[in-house]
């Protein structure tokens, strides 16, 4: 079997392929945004194509998250997923990583170590709900890009400036949240390809009601489905998103290896941009 390799934007169509082989999201825009923001490592199969593939996103000397880990069918089970999960451990210097777990993945995080330390719902769908009060919500331009990060930082801990520059010039809305004149909170909504749903995310507020509001906002006048993946933990947010008519399509944990908790105030994170790149 051949070494792994790492992967750049050249190798988008056989991630594509790969992603089409599991019934994994394919959406082109976003497979080509994440392979120029994270490490991504592919193994090649013998016959063509990726046989497997992996995402490390660093976000910190001692922080990573990782994700997209897919192994095509037919090089299923001959153990290709715990090598490129050791080949990404043993690549970066991470005290911590961070994943989002599938239910096919979860017995290899958990015998790698990794504990569930919380939990992330998946929407999908139109939603039709209140217009946000006037006043509480302005549109962030390039010029407000380090209040993003600062708000980010506080609510995660993690200088993610990277991650932020590159969302905020793919996003087609882009809102911050103020409050006694001073900001609280944002939130970006991202295109994808054609006829895949308007991502929100990451979203930042200081309580379920202002996330409600920059929810609102960054869906307002939207005549497509938008996709949120927000935390368990947020009170009747994911009760309010199923009667404005989005449909709940999966609940995954959010595991951690090297640390029982994230840094930051993580009660303000509301929603994250996806579950490869936290």
């Amino acid at each position: 079997m051949p070494p792994f390799r790492r992967l750049s934007t050249a190798d988008l169509p056989a991630c594509l392929v790969l992603a089409a082989d599991r019934s994994w999201d394919a959406d082109s825009l976003r497979w080509h945004l994440m392979l120029q923001i994270a490490d991504v490592w592919g193994l090649d199969a013998p016959d063509g194509g990726l046989a497997a593939c992996g995402f490390l996103t660093r976000y910190h000397p001692a922080y990573a998250t990782i994700g997209l880990l897919v192994v095509r069918r037919d090089h299923g089970r001959r153990g290709l997923a715990t090598r490129l999960m050791a080949h990404l451990h043993d690549g970066g210097t991470e005290d911590i990583t961070c994943l989002f777990a599938t239910p096919m993945g979860r017995p290899l995080y958990r015998k790698l170590g990794y504990l569930a330390v919380d939990q992330i719902h998946k929407y999908i769908g139109p939603l039709e709900v209140a217009s946000p009060p006037d006043g509480h919500l302005a549109e962030a331009t390039p010029g407000d890009l380090d209040t993003l990060v600062s708000l980010d930082a506080a609510a995660t801990g993690l200088d993610r400036r990277h991650l932020l520059t590159a969302l905020f010039g793919r996003a087609d809305r882009r809102l911050l949240l103020s409050h006694n004149g001073q900001y609280s909170g944002y939130g970006l909504a991202v295109p994808g390809s054609p006829r895949t749903p308007t991502v929100i995310g990451p979203l930042v507020a200081p309580d379920a009601l202002a996330a409600r509001m920059l929810i609102a906002g960054l869906a307002k006048d939207r005549t497509h489905a938008v996709r949120i993946d927000v935390f368990a933990r947020h009170g009747d947010l994911p009760s309010w998103l199923q009667a404005g008519g989005m449909t709940h399509v999966s609940t995954d944990p959010m595991m951690l290896r090297g640390a029982a908790s994230l840094p930051g105030d993580r009660r303000r994170l509301i929603a994250i941009a996806s579950q490869a790149l936290g």
